[in-house]
């Protein structure tokens, strides 16, 4: 919890000594005091400051008369200092305006380290409205303060660039009126009598009584309650300025009541006001400071080191964000530290000053500067050329610093809803695990098409007789893989719920198509569709509950999400089950009605916030800065590489001109794509930073590549092995072999992802489950037609293997990648998982057929001469057997027991050719094992950190 360093400070500590106790934190510095004049506490303010030599002084005031003055009297007690005079009128946004952009335009005042508000006005004894039409003191002493603040931001930003959070501050001088005072909501200009307010907007009576009010709930105006307003506001601004600018930037601002001090700001008091001061100052009722000790406090504010983020708990709302008697002062009232009116002060506001206070207004209000300077100034010639550079130059520094937010990869996770020290609590309200749940229901979603079709291949193919059935496969992971970069740059940077609905949609469409279809170019294509949304809203899914959870639960989280998919696990038993009894078509028309379920839990629940690097700006400007080159070479050359593996062996030689040229096109566009991000693209795709910054990534990824080739030639052939190796089977029986690996695979992904968080041990869980893939799918090898209880056993356990390593891969990387990128590194470690799967399925295609159109001669007819097949006729028998086992059966002297034995003969031929691409898994096995041991030990990532909460 926020505290002080020096509880021994009170409320007649001076100003003076506070400063040499914290002379670290004023030398070197720029600060900038508002409302300095000789007889207030904004010059004590600055005297202090000065004491302890800091770089500059900007003494700011509406009087140039009366800012020289204090100049020339601090320069005499401190001649080391920099001062720098600043005429600004809090009362006229106009000024205000004109001060920030001179502010601004000084290009020798780079950052500016401490901000104090501290001018004002009270107790104007008429109701009078500011040129802006808003009553005096809210304009003055929150509204152009407000303004001003917020304009020279960048400036504040500046200077927290690599410090600490809190380092930089903005003191608001308010008073005691937050002990007891709120906001007119309905009525900020004093148009209404006060009994007709609703109850939360009346001001406090018994204070107004006090200071001399008659039958104050009658009046409509009064001074004091003007001023009152005015002061919760500064209290409120303290606030909404920390919600909005203290994890995104390090800003810190702190809220002052610097007592009852007898100075100008009194001089509009009316005798019984000045009557009332001083009988309760001789009571002791009330304590009539020096002007010192009335600086003492904001001298605090600014500089004490242990200061910080105001708390939040149940009866102390942003505690420490309210100072009196240089200690934190828990006495504001609940109007005057409420989160809620604070964010409603800061709407108000914006509204009143006609600005949004986003990336974009800073750019705008230089741009008019600028212009504004060329119209003013009568320059002609070189001179006027060397202005517009200039103003052009100053333009460019700007956009630099506040537009650069998109590019502003946030490597140490500033913007995150709650930092890495926080309690990590998050409110579990209906609507968020309801948006929870529906996005792990799309996540499962995503992936059924492509389960199903390939469940479901041989009953498709008895339909469909297309030959070329496993380009499904080939089309949905196309589109998966193609999409899922561009789509998580784009989720990082306009957000993720339209995507995800977008992507859902494409499910939906996908596999209505599929379930209608009528040809293989039909079902094709709905394959397509439905992988292209399957990316994204798998991707989104991760992204979005990895996000709102604590980082160091993001395992359990995933954990979650991963084991959602269960009822889907025995996937081969339904696919056979429903092939063989029913139609093929109902796996997608339960699809379809899963993913509409889960579609519309989204569409009602999840609302997660802009992204913080495009926070504020437009749409139209994103979309002119998106990296769309990156995006067209990412997707074609995943494309042609993908395509080129799976036509290679398959419809084409892998020596042919086809292959070839789309391999070769595809890997230079790849080679092209990683050039033009590092040293092309403008706002890159996929940042650099990414991997340069955080070993841990590109080592996850590199398992997830390894361990997505190790994946598929168990996903890809064990399907394959049981049909073949098995083929008298039932459809159930062949169908819960199958779920035995879906199963066992779930289970370790979910248990892993979770020992993950538990434990941090990334690099010995990924190297167990390693070794537990490569010792089983190698075990594969003595699988026979007359083992199926060993052949399951192996595969199941091959699964455990398998599982531990795929899935928790992704999920290293999701937790130690930076918040602001985990929807592109996400998309990055599923496509380079299916690029995997792609490459490894080419490789074991290619060993397989290479094996296979030898060994099922050799072995159909060797088993057929011992069965009594006459060698002569061996060569028909076996092109006959291939073609067609009941053209076979009608040749001459072909006997039952000689079919019995073809058929034997046939499954050791599988056998003995898949033999190989078990060895070959074997191989990549092994290499994401050698990846593992770059993974480091993940307990520094596994903070309380939350990236956003919604």
């Amino acid at each position: 919890m926020t505290a002080t360093t020096h509880p021994e400070f009170h409320a007649d500590t001076d100003a003076l000594t506070v400063a040499k106790a914290f002379p670290s934190s004023i030398r070197g510095k720029t600060i900038l005091v508002t409302g300095v004049n000789h007889a207030g506490i904004g010059f004590a303010t600055s005297e202090a400051f000065a004491s302890q030599s800091p770089k500059r002084l900007i003494i700011a005031g509406r009087s140039i008369a009366k800012i020289q003055q204090s100049i020339d009297a601090l320069k005499n007690a401190y001649p080391e200092v920099e001062y720098r005079a600043l005429q600004l009128d809090l009362s006229s946004q106009k000024a205000v305006s004109e001060a920030a952009s001179q502010v601004l335009a000084w290009d020798d005042v780079p950052a500016i380290d401490i901000l104090v508000n501290s001018a004002g006005v009270m107790l104007i004894p008429e109701r009078t409205l500011s040129e802006d039409g808003i009553e005096l003191h809210f304009a003055t002493n929150h509204i152009g303060h407000f303004l001003f603040t917020n304009l020279i931001l960048p400036k504040l930003i500046k200077a927290a660039e690599g410090k600490p959070k809190g380092t930089v501050r903005v003191v608001n001088v308010s008073s005691s009126s937050p002990m007891a005072a709120g906001i007119r909501w309905s009525d900020i200009n004093f148009d209404k009598v006060n009994k007709t307010l609703p109850l939360d907007e009346q001001p406090p009576y018994d204070m107004l009584r006090a200071w001399g009010t008659d039958r104050p709930e009658d009046h409509t105006y009064i001074p004091r309650e003007g001023y009152n307003q005015s002061k919760v506001a500064n209290a409120l601004f303290t606030i909404a300025f920390n919600d909005r600018y203290f994890h995104k930037y390090g800003l810190l601002s702190l809220a002052v009541n610097p007592g009852v001090i007898s100075t100008e700001l009194n001089r509009n008091s009316p005798p019984e006001v000045v009557a009332a001061i001083q009988k309760w100052g001789e009571s002791g009722r009330i304590h009539i400071k020096a002007l010192g000790a009335g600086a003492s406090t904001s001298l605090v504010a600014a500089t004490d080191p242990k200061l910080g983020l105001p708390t939040s708990t149940p009866g102390a709302e942003n505690y420490g964000a309210y100072l009196a008697d240089c200690q934190i002062n828990d006495q504001a009232n609940p109007r005057a530290r409420s989160s809620t009116n604070a964010a409603r002060l800061w709407q108000l506001s914006e509204e009143l000053v006609q600005k949004k206070f986003d990336q974009q207004s800073y750019l705008y209000h230089l741009q008019k500067m600028a212009t504004n300077k060329a119209q003013d100034k009568n320059v002609v010639g070189q001179e006027n050329v060397k202005m517009r550079v200039e103003q052009q130059e100053q333009i460019e520094l700007v956009e630099r610093r506040t537009l650069a937010d998109m590019d502003d990869l946030d490597l140490e996770n500033r913007n995150a809803a709650k930092p890495d020290d926080s309690d990590g609590k998050t409110d579990w309200h209906w609507r968020r695990v309801v948006a929870i749940v529906s996005l792990s229901g799309l996540y499962v979603s995503a992936q059924l098409p492509l389960q199903f079709a390939g469940g479901s291949m041989t009953y498709m193919d008895a339909e469909f007789r297309a030959g070329a059935l496993t380009w499904l496969i080939t089309g949905n992971n196309l589109s998966f893989a193609a999409m899922c970069p561009f789509a998580g740059y784009l989720a990082d940077l306009l957000g993720k719920r339209y995507l995800t609905l977008g992507a859902g949609l494409c499910i939906i469409v996908g596999v209505i198509i599929i379930g209608t279809a009528n040809s293989f170019t039909q079902a094709l294509v709905g394959e397509v569709i439905a992988g292209a949304g399957g990316g994204v809203c798998e991707l989104t899914a991760l992204a979005g509950v990895s996000e709102t959870s604590p980082v160091r639960l993001r395992g359990f989280y995933l954990g979650f999400v991963t084991f959602f998919i269960v009822p889907f696990a025995p996937y081969l038993i339904y696919c056979e089950l429903l092939g063989h009894y029913v139609t093929w078509r109902w796996m997608f028309w339960i699809i379809l009605m899963y993913a509409g379920i889960w579609w519309l839990g989204v569409a009602f629940t999840y609302f997660p916030p802009t992204p913080v690097r495009t926070a504020g700006m437009k749409k139209r400007e994103i979309l002119k800065r998106l990296d769309y080159i990156g995006a067209a070479l990412s997707i074609i050359g995943m494309t042609l590489f993908i395509v080129g593996l799976q036509d290679g062996g398959y419809r084409y030689a892998w020596n042919s001109y086809h292959v070839i040229v789309t391999l070769v096109v595809g890997i230079l566009v790849i080679i092209s794509f990683v050039i033009w991000e590092i040293y092309g693209a403008k706002h890159p795709m996929v940042p650099p930073a990414i991997f340069s910054s955080n070993r841990a990534v590109p080592a996850a990824l590199l398992v997830a590549t390894a361990g997505g080739i190790g994946l598929y030639s168990v996903l890809a052939f064990v399907p394959l092995l049981l049909q073949t190796l098995y083929p008298d089977e039932s459809a159930l029986t062949r169908g819960a072999r199958g779920a035995g690996y879906g199963l066992s695979i779930l289970l370790t992904a979910t248990a892993m992802n979770m020992a993950l968080s538990a434990t941090g041990r990334a690099r010995e869980l990924l190297l167990a489950s390693v070794a537990v893939m490569a010792a089983f799918t190698a075990s594969l090898v003595r699988c026979t037609p007359f083992n199926p209880n060993y052949t399951t056993a192996m595969v199941t356990l091959a699964g455990f293997g398998i599982g531990g390593l795929i899935v928790p891969a992704a999920t290293v990387a999701m937790i130690c990648c930076p918040d602001s990128v985990i929807s592109t590194v996400v998309g990055i470690s599923l496509c380079v998982r299916t690029l995997g799967g792609a490459l490894g399925t080419s490789i074991y295609t290619a060993i397989f057929q290479n094996k296979i159109q030898d060994a099922l001669p050799q072995f159909i007819g060797k088993y057929a001469v011992d069965a009594g097949l006459p060698q002569a006729s061996v060569t028909d028998f076996v092109t006959a057997y291939l073609a067609d086992p009941l053209q076979a059966s009608n040749m001459e002297g072909v006997t039952s027991a000689i079919l019995e034995a073809a058929s034997l003969g046939q499954r050791w031929a599988y056998a003995d050719s898949l033999q190989y691409v078990w060895y070959a898994g074997l191989a990549f096995s092994l290499a994401a094992g050698v990846c593992c041991f770059f993974i480091p030990n993940l307990r520094p990532y596994l903070t309380n950190r939350v990236a956003v909460i919604h």
